[in-house]
C-alpha cells in the first residue's frame, strides 16, 4: 500500500470511516504551495514517520 498512499481517495479504513484525501491534499499543499517535500518511512510493528522539508526562504516569501 505504500506506493498508493499519496493517491487521492486511497484509504485502508472502512467505507464509512474516511475519505482518503488527507495525505494527497497535504502533499499537494506542501509541494505546490510551499515548494517543500514530504516523504514517508514505515516499519511494520513500529509505526510510520513522515518527514516534511521546507526551505526557510520560501516560507518567509509566502508570509510577506
Amino acid at each position: 500500500n505504500l506506493e498508493k498512499v499519496w493517491d487521492p481517495f486511497f484509504t485502508t479504513k472502512g467505507f464509512d470511516k474516511g475519505t482518503g484525501i488527507g495525505l494527497s491534499s497535504t502533499k499537494n499543499i506542501i509541494e505546490k504551495i510551499f515548494n517543500g517535500h514530504i516523504s514517508i518511512n514505515t516499519e511494520v510493528g513500529k509505526g510510520t514517520k513522515f518527514k516534511i522539508r521546507f526551505l526557510l526562504k520560501d516560507i518567509i516569501k509566502k508570509s510577506e
